[in-house]
C-alpha cells in the first residue's frame, strides 16, 4: 500500500487534542511500517501555513509548548523516514478525488483526519485497519488473501492448513470473499475484547450466543460429537477443539450445505491467546 501525507497535515494534527492527535498519528505511522508500507509525501506539506507559521516551523519549535517537545521530536523521527514523490502523490490525489475504484493491486492511502466518510482518509489504527480490509475484499486470488490476513487481522491465528481447506469451499471464493472479511472482521474485534474479559471461560455454546449477539452473525459449536472430533488438531502437548463455526447465509450456491469458518475462540497459554481459525471451507 503507497501510503501519502497530506498536505493537510499540519491541520490535522492541530484538530481537537494536539497530544492525542500526535499520538494517533504516531501508532498508525508505527503499524504502517510494521506491515512492510512506505509512507510519501510533497514538499507542501511542510509549507502549510497557520496562524502565521509553518508546520516545518510549529515541529522544530520545542520552546512555544515545552510539554509537546517529547511528542514533537517522536514525530519528526517518523516523517523523516518518508520519502519525497511529488509526481505519485499528484497521481493518487486524483484517484482519492474521484474515490476510484479500489483494487488490491493499486492500494493508497491519504493520512489526513476523516471527513466525508472517505475511505482512502486515515488518521487513527482504527480506519488504517478498515482500508486493508476494504481492500481485502477486492483479491483476486487464494495466495494474495492468505499473505494478507496475518497483519490485517492481528488478533487471529490462523492455521498452517488454511490454504488447502480454502479448496473445500462449496461456492467460489470470489462469491463468498465479502462474507469472508466480515465475518473475520468480526472475529478478531471479538478476539481482540475477548483477552481481557472475564468472559473467556464460559461455554462455546455461550460463547457462540455471545458473538452473534454482538454481531449478529450466525454462530454455533458443532452438534454431532463425531464431527467435533474431527475439528481438533494437536500440538505438541496443546489439542485445539476448533467446532465453533459461524456460516456463510449471504451467498453461496448450497443453502442446505452452508461453507463456514471453524474456530476455537482461544486458549490463554496458546499462540498468545489469539481466537484460532482452523478451517474456512466446506462443512464437515
Amino acid at each position: 500500500m503507497k501510503n501519502f501525507f497530506s498536505k493537510k497535515l499540519y491541520s490535522s494534527i492541530l484538530e481537537g487534542d494536539i497530544n492525542i492527535s500526535i499520538e494517533k498519528l504516531v501508532e498508525v505511522l508505527d503499524q504502517i511500517r510494521e506491515d512492510g508500507f512506505n509512507v510519501f509525501y510533497t514538499y507542501e506539506m511542510w509549507e502549510e501555513c497557520i496562524d502565521g507559521h509553518q508546520f516545518a516551523e510549529w515541529l522544530y519549535d520545542y520552546n512555544t509548548d515545552p510539554q509537546l517537545s517529547d511528542l514533537k521530536k517522536e514525530l519528526s523521527i517518523k516523517l523523516n523516514r518518508a520519502q519525497e514523490d511529488e509526481e505519485s502523490y499528484g497521481v493518487y490525489l486524483e484517484k482519492l478525488s474521484t474515490q476510484a475504484k479500489k483494487d488490491f493491486s493499486d492500494q493508497f492511502s491519504f493520512i489526513e483526519k476523516e471527513k466525508d466518510n472517505n475511505p482512502y482518509l486515515i488518521y487513527s489504527l482504527r480506519k488504517y485497519m478498515d482500508l486493508r480490509r476494504l481492500y481485502l475484499r477486492t483479491v483476486t486470488n487464494n495466495k494474495d488473501f492468505l499473505s494478507a490476513i496475518d497483519s490485517i487481522y492481528p488478533n487471529i491465528y490462523f492455521h498452517p492448513d488454511l490454504k488447502n481447506k480454502l479448496n473445500t469451499l462449496n461456492s467460489s471464493f470470489s462469491d463468498l470473499l465479502p462474507e469472508i472479511v466480515e465475518h473475520l472482521s468480526a472475529l478478531d474485534s471479538y478476539s481482540q475484547n475477548l483477552q481481557s474479559s472475564v468472559e473467556y471461560r464460559i461455554s462455546n455454546k455461550e460463547q457462540c450466543k455471545d458473538f452473534s449477539g454482538k454481531y449478529n452473525i450466525a454462530c454455533s459449536p458443532e452438534s454431532n460429537r463425531d464431527k467435533a472430533k474431527k475439528l481438533t488438531y494437536k500440538d505438541g502437548s496443546i489439542s485445539v477443539n476448533c467446532e465453533c463455526h459461524t456460516k456463510f447465509e449471504k451467498r453461496g450456491k448450497n443453502r442446505d450445505k452452508q461453507d463456514r469458518i471453524y474456530f476455537n475462540f482461544g486458549i490463554s497459554d496458546y499462540k498468545e491467546g489469539k481466537l484460532i481459525v482452523y478451517s474456512i471451507g466446506d462443512h464437515v
